[in-house]
């Protein structure tokens, strides 16, 4: 029974540490950041930077129905433009 509770304040101490870490690291980038920008406004937006997720590009080597024009005969092309001029 003993154990049983000694290993679930060893959980909760190990728990704690980490959150601790994770808020010093937080707290860290903030510095950064305040370090980095030269006016309020800058920092606004570094801060912002770090909330939004970036960009990944479109995946154009896979399978996709997208053909450039350049590769596309007169007549497929006219058969696919015609829905547009009806």
């Amino acid at each position: 029974m003993s154990e049983i509770v000694l290993v679930g304040v060893i959980l909760i101490l190990c728990g704690l540490l980490g959150y601790k870490e994770y808020l010093g690291k937080k707290e860290r980038d903030k510095f950064v950041n305040a370090l980095l920008a030269k006016n309020a406004t800058e920092l606004r937006d570094l801060e912002l930077v770090e909330k939004v997720a970036p960009i990944k590009p479109m995946d154009t080597t896979g399978n996709s129905d997208y053909i450039p024009e350049s590769e596309l005969d007169d007549e497929t092309l006219l058969k696919m433009t015609k829905e547009g001029n009806g």
